[in-house]
């Protein structure tokens, strides 16, 4: 899918882009040594992660969901058991759910003015990209819960919900 359809991907990283340059203009050399700056470097962390949640997780819920009766077909005509279709897909799909978060990272760190040590940037490049890789796993969870694409939209509102309001 990922071979067959090069477009998707070039515009998700053009997405991802331009998100950053966005956030990062927004957010643009904030100063850590005021209790404003600080209330704003916690509100810039806060929109970096629920963006990344959500550019990662939403495009998982539709694809998987309208995927679901092709490998619904498949997997009883025998061609693949459900935990080596799933392992397969995520294993493919890694490196772009690796490179994105940090392509991100990458453009709006240093524009928000965080620590510039190297061993800050990588922490909060782990980070991002461990909340990419959830994300995309937690939009596996709500598509698999929902017969098709528009019921995991629903489903997903309510179940992000919580997250989001005890992540801050």
């Amino acid at each position: 899918e990922i071979i067959r359809d090069p477009l998707v991907t070039a515009i998700k990283f053009m997405t991802s882009i331009f998100f950053a340059l966005v956030f990062g203009s927004i957010y643009f050399k904030l100063d850590p040594t005021t209790q404003v700056g600080v209330q704003d470097i916690s509100g810039a962390l806060f929109i970096f992660v629920t963006n990344n949640t959500f550019s990662n997780m939403f495009p998982v819920i539709t694809v998987f969901a309208a995927a679901t009766p092709l490998f619904l077909r498949e997997h009883w005509n025998g061609l693949y058991r459900t935990d080596v279709y799933f392992i397969s897909r995520n294993i493919i799909e890694l490196p772009l759910y690796i490179l994105l978060p940090v392509t991100y990272v990458t453009i709006n760190y240093y524009m928000v003015g965080l620590r510039p040590e190297p061993e800050y940037f990588f922490s909060h490049m782990l980070i991002q990209v461990l909340v990419a890789n959830i994300a995309v796993s937690y939009g596996y969870m709500i598509s698999c819960m929902a017969k098709d694409h528009t019921t995991a939209m629903v489903l997903s509102t309510p179940l992000l919900f919580p997250i989001f309001l005890f992540g801050g």
